[in-house]
């Protein structure tokens, strides 16, 4: 494990130890997952969300706290196949239900769901897409001027060639990265330090 990958962790555990409440340590252990990921209550309503799951649904963690899970994920199996009612009524997880999502912003995303009770009544989502986050990102990384493969190389070189922190640093999922990397004729060990 190289060494900024090992004081990243070292922080993040630190962060979420050094809290005084179990719903901040959740808060902060949301925050270093590489997937989006939600806690709702037993209403089904928004209680946080990380970032990553932010950027997919296209609402602020601030706009969606208290919001109804259907209107701030607008899935498509909303009614009897939906993976969190499914937790809900029979209080097991319920892993990999494909969904699509419709973001804020427009489009559907293909994306997997996982529901998982905490044991208060609440659930944690994991919300994974299902290939691309973003559908131009292919375009730009080919080097239409849209500044992605310089992002990409400075991710890369603060993550010391670490795939996994350099898509953490860009909010993307590995197999994004990955493909970028390809994309570019990148390799891991060209940001490897010495």
């Amino acid at each position: 494990m190289n060494a900024l990958v090992r004081d990243e962790h070292a922080a993040s555990t630190s962060a979420v130890c050094a809290t005084r409440t179990p719903a901040e340590g959740l808060a902060a252990l949301l925050d270093v997952l590489p997937v989006g990921a939600f806690v709702l209550d037993p209403d089904m309503h928004v209680r946080t969300m990380n970032p990553i799951a932010a950027r997919l649904v296209g609402w602020s963690p601030e706009a969606a706290r208290e919001a109804h899970c259907h209107d701030v994920m607008r899935c498509v199996l909303c009614d009897d196949e939906c993976v969190v009612r499914r937790t809900n009524a029979t209080g097991r997880s319920h892993l990999g239900g494909s969904v699509a999502v419709r973001p804020r912003g427009g489009g559907t995303l293909p994306a997997r769901l996982d529901a998982v009770p905490l044991g208060d009544g609440s659930f944690a989502v994991t919300l994974r897409p299902e290939g691309d986050l973003e559908p131009e990102s292919s375009a730009c990384v080919r080097g239409h001027g849209c500044g992605q493969e310089e992002r990409v190389r400075a991710a890369l070189r603060r993550g010391a060639g670490s795939v996994t922190v350099a898509a953490r640093l860009l909010g993307v999922h590995r197999t994004t990265m990955w493909r970028w990397m390809a994309e570019l004729g990148l390799s891991r060990r060209d940001f490897r330090p010495g």
